[in-house]
């Protein structure tokens, strides 16, 4: 098939699956949805955050004596549009593709065919999101994913500078010594007490450098003396915390300065979903050879609050030497 013909094939099926490859941003981050809540159809700016109340129950006296204890902790989600350029040879592609389908006994149909190409593209681009989701530092003459948009890491840094992640509000607090395989069931265990009380009886996951659950599986063999997963599922939990505390470590978190430790609805990422500025196309470029993979689309991340009763962060000690 010649090179113009294909492309247009290609492009073709882009236009059918359009809306099916842009609402998937979780080909790149799917380690961190199980943790994380999707917002679709983010464009730029979206008011997102929660609403705290203190409202309670009181003696009947036949009075009135209404209250107001409900707050608006409003913050904003901003997502950032991206794009991509990318030369392929469709040969090289097809070839590969082609065994693998063949590998899994599918029927090689052209349609079928052809949207596998497009998925094995956008997982190249988007495999670069889940890392990015911590460390990346939005600038906006970059030229990569980590430069994208400001990731959860990048936004704890802001948050503590403007003093909103503060020990004086009891959702931050900096450790004094570094986390090793002789001090990390410690160290962890008083980061779990030094939470609120209202985050302690919560389902939190512990967003952590894979280093440092490694060094709490030693430390814990040496202070306990079993391996301390759960019986179904391997996971490992912080002792004390009746199995609600769990260490997740990320690729992405790989040398990070902070361990967060937070519920799945606390942690948010936006992305377009396919709307109108987003936009995926194959077409014929200049070289010979080679089609253009063309890609827009949105993403970004952000806390829903920084509340102590949905976060805590701990600041590494290396961090502050």
């Amino acid at each position: 098939m010649a090179l113009t013909t294909y492309a247009a094939e290609l492009n073709k099926s882009a236009q059918k699956y359009r809306k099916q490859l842009l609402m998937l941003p979780g080909i790149g981050i799917s380690e961190l949805i199980p943790y994380m809540t999707g917002f679709p159809g983010v464009t730029y700016k979206q008011t997102v955050g929660s609403l705290l109340a203190n409202s309670q129950l009181r003696p009947y006296d036949g009075k009135n004596n209404e209250v107001d204890t409900t707050e608006l902790h409003e913050r904003t989600l901003e997502t950032f549009l991206g794009s991509v350029v990318e030369l392929f040879d469709p040969n090289a592609l097809r070839q590969t593709i082609y065994a693998q389908l063949l590998a899994n006994g599918n029927t090689v149909k052209d349609t079928e065919f052809a949207k596998a190409q497009l998925m094995a593209i956008m997982d190249s681009v988007l495999s670069y999101l889940g890392p990015a989701a911590w460390s990346a530092t939005r600038n906006a003459a970059g030229t990569t994913t980590l430069e994208l948009f400001n990731g959860f890491d990048t936004i704890t840094a802001t948050e503590v500078t403007a003093t909103t992640l503060s020990s004086a509000l009891g959702n931050y607090g900096l450790l004094t010594e570094a986390i090793d395989s002789s001090n990390a069931y410690d160290q962890l265990q008083a980061i779990y007490r030094a939470a609120a009380p209202e985050l302690q009886r919560k389902k939190v996951n512990v967003f952590c450098d894979p280093d440092i659950v490694h060094a709490y599986n030693d430390d814990y063999l040496t202070t306990v003396g079993a391996v301390p997963y759960n019986n179904q599922f391997e996971r490992t939990f912080i002792h004390g915390t009746g199995n609600r505390w769990e260490l997740v470590p990320m690729v992405g978190k790989d040398g990070s300065d902070y361990i967060h430790c937070t519920t799945k609805r606390n942690m948010l990422y936006g992305y377009g979903n396919g709307v109108e500025n987003e936009k995926i196309e194959v077409r014929r470029g200049d070289n010979a050879f080679k089609l253009q993979f063309i890609l827009a689309m949105f993403f970004g991340v952000q806390f829903a609050t920084l509340n102590k009763k949905e976060m805590y962060v701990a600041q590494l000690a290396s961090a502050s030497s």
